[in-house]
């Protein structure tokens, strides 16, 4: 099926984790490998961005925070996936949002759609990294999408072999992205995402264990 230009959407990817087999970044590649067609998603890895100093904040920046910058002003919307450390978030991820959200209060992120999932082992699956998150996209100015959190807890199950393969979890999550292209048109003043009967898929009413 042919998508229309007006109809198309670009999200980003950002993982929490460095580590080449993290959970969160496979559960991106996974969202990645099962959006519907008016969607893609490029997945920016944040390897390469240094520690923030304003000395060095200059023109667009350090490479990696340059092609961050203009990931993040080129997407619909983002999805950030994170595990959660010692109770927080990972202090690269903070970093790179740090970066993202320059010049102060008219950065990139300024009302872009942004949802937010994390993971964890435990069956908290991230919550309070997810209050972190809601916290410091707030004052980025963001739109964090509101809702249902997704949080997933007892990752370490759900992910094998490199993919996300708990159904329900995918298929939640999946409907989350859904509900941030709503927000993204929203936000642009685009007319209501319409999706064909054959891309859509089962609801949840609540969110899966």
């Amino acid at each position: 099926m042919d998508v229309p230009q007006h109809q198309r959407f670009k999200l980003l990817g950002l993982s929490g984790s460095l580590r080449r087999a993290a959970n969160s970044t496979a559960i991106l590649r996974t969202l990645k490998a099962g959006l519907t067609p008016d969607v893609v998603m490029e997945i920016v890895a944040l390897d390469d961005i240094p520690p923030y100093n304003e000395d060095t904040d200059v023109g667009e920046g350090p490479a990696g925070v340059a092609a961050l910058r203009r990931a993040v002003i080129a997407c619909d919307a983002i999805v950030i996936v994170s595990p959660e450390y010692n109770h927080g978030i990972p202090g690269h991820l903070k970093n790179a949002i740090d970066w993202a959200s320059r010049p102060g209060y008219d950065g990139p992120l300024k009302s872009k759609p942004v949802k937010i999932m994390t993971i964890a082992t435990s069956p908290l699956g991230g919550a309070r990294a997810q209050a972190w998150l809601n916290e410091v996209f707030a004052a980025t100015l963001s739109r964090v999408v509101p809702g249902k959190q997704v949080v997933i807890g007892g990752v370490g199950q759900k992910v094998q072999d490199g993919r996300l393969v708990h159904e329900d979890t995918l298929i939640f999550a999946l409907n989350a992205i859904d509900d941030l292209l709503d927000e993204a048109c929203l936000v642009q003043g685009r007319p209501k995402r319409v999706i064909p009967a054959d891309w859509q898929r089962r609801k949840l009413d609540k969110p899966p264990r």
